[in-house]
């Protein structure tokens, strides 16, 4: 019985994330800007890390608001072409929003 409720918990996790990137999809993003979706995490010194499903990551910068770490969360930015101090490629933040998604994805 736990098993059927797992699977249907699952299924329905699944679904809801597939209809959230569907949701990103259909925006209108700025010219050069990608939606990107994944955890935070912190990276000494001072870097705060996004670091998608498929093991890419960014490094955020120019947020208006703090983001939260260990956090799901879709970011649309304008990547950077530059390596900075926290040896990823820069994304600078236009928007976020949190997203439900279990992090860290380790």
């Amino acid at each position: 019985m736990l098993r059927y409720v797992f699977v249907a918990v699952t299924g329905i996790a699944l679904l809801g994330g597939s209809i959230g990137h569907a949701d990103a999809a259909k925006r209108k993003l700025p010219k050069g800007a990608i939606a990107v979706a994944g955890c935070t995490e912190f990276r000494p010194p001072v870097c705060k890390i996004l670091r998608t499903p498929g093991d890419k990551t960014y490094s955020l910068v120019g947020s208006t608001t703090p983001i939260p770490y260990n956090t799901g969360v879709e970011v649309i930015g304008i990547p950077g072409g530059e390596v900075g101090i926290c040896f990823t490629q820069n994304l600078r933040v236009l928007s976020w929003r949190p997203i439900r998604l279990h992090c860290p994805l380790k």
